[in-house]
């Protein structure tokens, strides 16, 4: 876990989740609220093992903001 956190705070990953909030204009996919309003995420639709974050398709990604990623990954606060 540990060293996964390392691989999100790397210029690629920086890169490649910029062009997906670019791509979903800057708003949640889920709820529609807007960067301005809410901290948005990048949330892998689905895992495919070997491949770093942002070596993903584009298509295999959406904008969550940090609420509905929570929820994606069946987070709730306590």
């Amino acid at each position: 876990m540990k060293n996964t956190r390392k691989l999100y705070r790397n210029e690629k990953w920086e890169n490649f989740s910029n062009t997906i909030k670019c791509r979903d204009n800057y708003a949640c996919s889920k709820c529609g609220r807007k960067e301005s309003d809410v901290v948005l995420q990048v949330h892998h639709t689905q895992y495919k093992i070997g491949l770093k974050p942002w070596e993903y398709a584009y298509s295999d990604c959406i904008t969550l903001c940090k609420g509905c990623h929570a929820s994606e990954h069946n987070i709730t606060d306590p």
